[in-house]
C-alpha cells in the first residue's frame, strides 16, 4: 500500500513539475509592445477599467487576489515586457485591511483558486506560509489543477494557436452587466456589524507585499501609480482615517489616482464598491483623461 501511494504522489509530483515549466514559459507572459502600462489588482480594478478603451494599457487584475499574488505576477510580467513604463496598483483602504486578508487567504475557497491559478509562478515560500494557515486549501488547490489547467495545456502542446497570457486565467477585465440591488447590499453592510467584524485593524502581510511591488517597480526604474475606483456614496468603509494615514506616511511621492467619489447612477455598479460595464465605460474614460497628464 505504501509502495502504490508513494508512486502515485512521485506521478503526480511529475506531472505537476512538467505543467508548471510549461506554464512558466516566458512567451506566455509577453504582451504587444504597445502595452506599455499595466494594471494590478483585485475585482475593484478587474472590473472597472476597461482596458480595450485605452490601446496601450494592459489590465491584469483578477479578482481577490491578495498582493502575494500580485506581487508573483508583476514580477513575471515585468522581466519578459522591457516596454512597460508605468505600473497601477490598484490601492483602496480595503486592500490594508485584516478583514479583507482574512478573507482573501483563509475564506471562501480563494486560496485554492490561487493556487490552480499562480502555482506556477509561486515560491516555496508562498507554499510554506500558506499551508501553514490553509492547508486545506492548499492541498485542494494542487490536487484540482489538472481539470482547471487542461484547456491551457493543451492548447500549448497541441493547437497551432499559440496561447497567451489571457489562457492563464490569472487576470483581464471583466465585462459585468448587473446592477446593485441596494436593499441586499445594505443588509450584507449590516451583518459585517453585528458579527461585530473588526474593520478597523491592518494587515501587515498585505502592507508587506505592497511594499515588494514597489520596490520591485523602483528597481527597474518603472513609474508607480496607486489607483482607488469609485464606491456608492452609500458604502464608505469605516478605515479610511488610519487609510489616509497610511498613505501619507509610507507613500507621500507616489502619485495616487483617486476616483472614490466619482458621482454614478446605481445603473452602474455591480454593488457598493463594484463597477458594470456602464460604470467601467465612464471610469475609464475619466482615468485615460487623467493619465495623459503622466505622458
Amino acid at each position: 500500500m505504501f509502495l502504490y501511494f508513494f508512486i502515485l504522489f512521485s506521478l503526480y509530483g511529475g506531472y505537476l513539475t512538467f505543467t508548471g515549466i510549461l506554464l512558466s514559459n516566458n512567451n506566455l507572459y509577453k504582451l504587444p509592445t504597445t502595452k506599455t502600462t499595466l494594471v494590478i489588482g483585485d475585482s475593484h480594478t478587474a472590473d472597472g477599467i476597461n482596458d480595450s478603451n485605452i490601446a496601450y494599457l494592459a489590465n491584469l487584475s483578477y479578482p481577490a487576489d491578495a498582493y502575494i499574488h500580485s506581487y508573483r505576477k508583476l514580477n513575471k510580467i515585468l522581466s519578459v515586457n522591457p516596454q512597460i513604463n508605468t505600473v497601477m496598483i490598484g490601492l483602496g483602504s480595503h486592500n490594508i485591511q485584516k478583514f479583507m486578508e482574512n478573507e482573501f487567504i483563509y475564506k471562501n475557497g480563494y486560496t485554492q483558486e490561487k493556487i490552480r491559478n499562480y502555482f506556477q509562478i509561486m515560491k516555496v515560500e508562498d507554499f510554506t506560509f500558506l499551508l501553514r494557515r490553509t492547508p486545506d486549501q492548499v492541498i485542494k488547490g494542487l490536487v484540482s489543477i489538472p481539470k482547471i489547467k487542461s484547456t491551457v495545456t493543451n492548447k500549448i502542446l497541441f493547437s497551432s494557436t499559440p496561447a497567451t497570457i489571457y489562457d492563464l486565467n490569472i487576470g483581464k477585465y471583466n465585462y459585468l452587466k448587473d446592477v446593485i440591488d441596494i436593499k441586499v447590499n445594505k443588509d450584507g453592510i449590516q451583518n459585517r456589524i453585528n458579527n461585530k467584524i473588526d474593520l478597523m485593524a491592518s494587515s501587515q502581510w498585505q502592507i508587506d507585499y505592497l511594499q515588494k511591488m514597489v520596490q520591485l517597480c523602483q528597481q527597474k526604474n518603472i513609474r508607480v501609480l496607486f489607483i482607488r475606483m469609485p464606491e456608492h456614496t452609500m458604502y464608505r468603509k469605516p478605515n479610511e482615517k488610519i487609510f489616509q494615514s497610511f498613505l501619507a506616511s509610507n507613500y507621500p511621492k507616489i502619485p495616487f489616482i483617486d476616483l472614490r467619489d466619482l458621482q454614478f447612477p446605481d445603473s452602474c455598479y455591480l454593488d457598493m464598491d463594484h463597477l458594470n460595464y456602464r460604470g467601467a465605460a465612464i471610469a475609464t474614460d475619466t482615468l485615460s483623461k487623467i493619465l495623459k497628464t503622466y505622458q
